[in-house]
């Protein structure tokens, strides 16, 4: 059976947990779930300037290929700044946001790299092998490159989302 085929269906996922994907399954998740938080941030933009024609607003300043996602931040920062949020206040409502991109970005572009720990039996002299994991390397907003673990990510990103889906994003002091 292929794709083409009309019969054809996806599995229903049944996993409860983040901690169940597998790491394609992960991928996918992180980089469809940020589109929400993308979503977010356009709604904001979008009230904000009360463009006549919403609708062309939407589909095409406001989409990715013309407009970067570290663009539409900049002008987020802006209209909390013209509401009247401090700088600090600004830095701390955005850092959330610029972490869970930071994790998307190194989902969308970069491929995991096979990490093996372990130790040298000198006496023996054998290698132990205790543990093996896939790591992706992430830069923060210092442009400082480090590497981690995609299951810990992908925690941490679920964590961020939730937090950021519950609370909204505070544009007003």
């Amino acid at each position: 059976m292929n794709v083409h085929d009309k019969k054809f269906q996806f599995a229903q996922n049944k996993k409860r947990s983040i901690s169940e994907f597998n790491k394609h399954e992960i991928y996918g998740f992180i980089i469809t779930n940020f589109l929400q938080v993308e979503y977010k941030v356009d709604d904001i933009i979008l009230v904000y300037t009360e463009p006549n024609n919403k609708e062309f607003f939407k589909k095409y300043i406001l989409n990715t290929s013309i407009l970067p996602f570290g663009n539409k931040l900049k002008l987020l920062m802006n209209i909390m700044r013209l509401n009247g949020m401090t700088e600090k206040s600004i830095t701390d409502e955005l850092k959330p946001i610029r972490k869970l991109n930071s994790i998307r970005n190194a989902f969308a572009h970069t491929n995991a790299n096979l990490s093996i720990s372990g130790s040298f039996d000198e006496e023996n002299k054998k290698h132990e092998i205790t543990e093996i994991s896939e790591v992706l390397n992430v830069m923060n907003n210092n442009s400082k490159i480090t590497g981690h673990k995609i299951n810990v990510l992908a925690i941490e990103f679920v964590d961020l989302f939730h937090e950021l889906i519950d609370n909204g994003i505070k544009t007003k002091p």
